[in-house]
């Protein structure tokens, strides 16, 4: 009888499993439709020629974009804390298994710190501004510069927080036996 629990149990699991990967699989994707459009705004701020705007637009908005992930997959302190009380395991536990280098807090400079940005940006930033003077190309030109910044930002970020989302899945699933 023991046995046939424990088939039973690992049966469940496996397809609790199995669902729940495949639901963050679609919930990747919707979030990288997104990219594009936060990434294309960054690049319309960009092309005005104020010094500064553009490193602090593009730092809020991977905030908020990174807060918006943590949340559709289950990682935010709340979502993290009620896995716990259904789960067994302490939230010590699940947050170990989170590789992504936000998942102790988002900040707009643990963002820039975090991401090994800082240099990236403030460069980005010095560039975008000299160039932006220069009328009609230097507009596009640091349009595109923060475009494929925010862009790439993003998409690594996402990818770390998918793979943060599947081992905090896995380790919520798993039983002692």
């Amino acid at each position: 009888m023991f046995r046939h629990n424990e088939a039973i149990q690992c049966f469940l699991t496996r397809n609790k499993k199995e669902g729940s990967t495949e639901i963050n699989e679609k919930k990747k994707k919707v979030l990288q439709e997104n990219i594009g459009k936060v990434a294309f705004l960054s690049a319309l701020v960009a092309a005005v020629p104020v010094p500064g705007l553009s490193i602090a637009v593009d730092a809020a908005l991977i905030a908020e974009e990174l807060r918006k992930y943590y949340g559709a997959f289950g990682l935010d302190d709340p979502s993290l804390q009620k896995l716990c009380r259904t789960s067994g395991k302490s939230i010590e536990e699940l947050k170990s298994l989170m590789k992504s280098p936000f998942h102790r807090g988002l900040s707009t400079s643990s963002i820039l710190i975090l991401l090994g940005a800082t240099a990236l940006l403030i460069s980005e930033d010095v560039v975008e501004m000299f160039v932006s003077f220069i009328p009609m190309i230097g507009s596009v030109v640091a349009g595109g510069m923060s475009y494929l910044t925010v862009s790439r930002m993003l998409k690594k970020s996402l990818e770390d927080i998918a793979d943060d989302a599947r081992n905090v899945l896995t380790a919520s699933l798993e039983t002692e036996v």
